[in-house]
């Protein structure tokens, strides 16, 4: 990674970087068990950069939540929208089982 991130481009992509560090380390460990200094090393950055994107561990992860919550919603939005196009095919059933196919 570079060392300074000075473009927004280089910013945006920097948080993306501690963030899928983040995930990454939290499909292997528990939220509590997780520092920041290991998120940081996981993203291969100093641990004093973590604090230039987000102040707090809590920042960080309730980001990346908010950024998982966003991911889905455009899903779940986007295979509604294909429903309503064929009112036909839209009925209470198809919007739950639309809604439960994003779940599993």
């Amino acid at each position: 990674m570079k060392l300074r991130a000075i473009s927004d481009e280089d910013k945006f992509a920097r948080r993306n970087a501690i963030l899928r560090a983040a995930a990454d380390l939290l499909d292997e460990s528990d939220y509590h068990d997780i520092s920041i200094a290991s998120v940081a090393r996981k993203a291969g950055l100093a641990k004093g950069t973590i604090f230039l994107y987000f102040k707090t561990k809590e920042e960080l992860f309730l980001q990346l939540q908010m950024k998982e919550y966003s991911s889905w919603f455009e899903y779940v939005n986007g295979r509604l929208q294909k429903l309503l196009r064929d009112k036909k095919k839209t009925t209470i059933v198809g919007v739950v089982k639309a809604v439960m196919a994003s779940i599993g």
